[in-house]
């Protein structure tokens, strides 16, 4: 018979979380606040034309970038460790990714 490993609840957890893991998981949670931030930045400036607004869309476009970039490798780091629940958890975290890049593409501004 085989052990069975504890489920991984959530990443919120850091014990959760495989220590090789940890660097790309910590770093993609990072950078889509920055995203976030950038971008609720940007819809509440826009109309006003505020200056620093170029630099909050160049801070956007960079940070989703490095974001989509940690969370690609989480994916092949977990794929590599053969775990399904990280699996699944980075599936859907390169998803979210890829859908959300998506969307910042047909509808983002320039």
């Amino acid at each position: 018979m085989h052990a069975r490993a504890a489920p991984i609840a959530s990443f919120a957890a850091p014990a959760t979380v495989p220590r090789g893991l940890r660097p790309s998981v910590g770093g993609a949670l990072l950078m889509t606040l920055v995203v976030v931030g950038a971008s609720a930045y940007i819809r509440f400036v826009e109309a006003g034309g505020a200056a620093a607004l170029p630099v909050a869309r160049g801070l956007h476009r960079v940070s989703a970038t490095l974001a989509a970039i940690a969370v690609i490798v989480a994916f092949v780091l977990a794929w590599r460790l053969r775990s399904a629940p990280l699996r699944r958890l980075t599936i859907a975290a390169l998803v979210l990714t890829l859908s959300l890049s998506a969307i910042g593409i047909v509808f983002g501004t320039t």
